[in-house]
């Protein structure tokens, strides 16, 4: 388990720490940064034996033990995070892996898998109809942006993929776990007229966000849930989403759950709804609880765990993040 980084953007509501305890959270917590090797917000380990080291030490440390076979790179290649938009977050967009490679910046593909939502809230995901720069340039002059997306009524316990290259924002009255890339590029196109606490506007980076835009990106909508085989009956699991940079799938627990890893990917546990405990090791074994709203990074190499909840009759809600 990691100690949580946080960031508090002027959008950011006080959910995550109230919802999730979080006392030690800013008044103002937009995002929690949950498990990152971000030089900008190090995961560092919060439980023995590797107390206070950081998750960018433990994968050299252990490379493919921890991270698995099927990670192309040296270290944790994802960022996941808390997202608490208590106002709409700006409209922006981030570079798919050709843009990047052109413009520069790291290339970021993301989902969002909501959390809770407010009656009402929206997601601004792509554009309503086809667009070019040129249109989209003059609707900017215009300050008619936020006509330009397609909205998305927000469904608690729902997912969406938001490619590299589409144009997006979160909309007020959205708890959110994102997973991405391990990438911190982000280009402002439009703030809905914020301004800063120096009460100047935040910096927008329209020239780059030119550049990245993926006129042709597929049209985004909310998944559904696949079921998935459960060990124990009595649990039920699904499949949020697919893509090529990650999984996530969600574990209705009410009995204890065995879990096999392979050695192809990590897990990252996420307890959207009660207390999880993961339990491992021969004989004795070990076991570490894992509270609501925390995370917590299971190494590709531990071969086997069983999920369960804190005591008969209890439940609980899993989120896993893998490859």
């Amino acid at each position: 388990m990691f100690k949580p980084v946080y960031r508090d953007y002027l959008w950011g509501g006080d959910r995550i720490r109230q919802l999730y305890n979080r006392t030690e959270a800013p008044a103002v917590c937009a995002e929690s940064w949950e498990v990152s090797v971000r030089p900008e917000g190090m995961s560092l380990v919060e439980n023995e034996p590797f107390t206070g080291q950081s998750l960018t030490e433990l994968s050299r440390q252990y490379g493919k033990e921890l991270l698995g076979s099927e990670c192309e790179t040296s270290e944790f290649p994802l960022l996941i995070k808390l997202i608490d938009a208590r106002e709409t977050l700006s409209i922006q967009v981030h570079p798919d892996e050709e843009a990047a490679e052109l413009y520069g910046g790291d290339p970021k593909t993301e989902m969002w898998h909501i959390l809770e939502s407010e009656p009402e809230s929206l997601l601004y995901v792509g554009f309503r109809r086809k667009m070019d720069g040129r249109r989209f340039a003059n609707m900017l002059a215009k300050q008619k942006t936020g006509k330009l997306l397609r909205t998305i009524p927000a469904v608690a316990g729902k997912s969406i993929f938001v490619p590299g290259g589409t144009v997006h924002a979160i909309g007020a009255g959205n708890l959110i776990l994102e997973i991405q890339q391990n990438s911190n590029t982000t280009y402002r196109i439009y703030d809905w007229e914020r301004v800063a606490e120096n009460g100047q506007p935040r910096e927008l980076h329209l020239n780059q966000a030119l550049n990245v835009i993926d006129w042709n990106a597929p049209e985004a909508v909310l998944q559904g849930r696949n079921p998935l085989p459960a060990d124990n009956h009595a649990n039920r699991r699904w499949q949020m989403l697919r893509s090529d940079f990650f999984t996530l799938t969600s574990l209705a627990l009410m009995q204890p759950e065995r879990i096999s890893l392979d050695g192809t990917t990590f897990h990252v546990l996420f307890a959207a709804r009660g207390t999880a405990r993961i339990g491992w090791g021969s004989g004795s074994g070990r076991e570490l609880l894992i509270p609501q709203g925390r995370s917590c990074l299971v190494p590709a190499n531990l071969g086997e765990y069983v999920l369960s909840t804190l005591a008969e009759g209890e439940s609980a809600q899993v989120l896993t993040t893998s490859l």
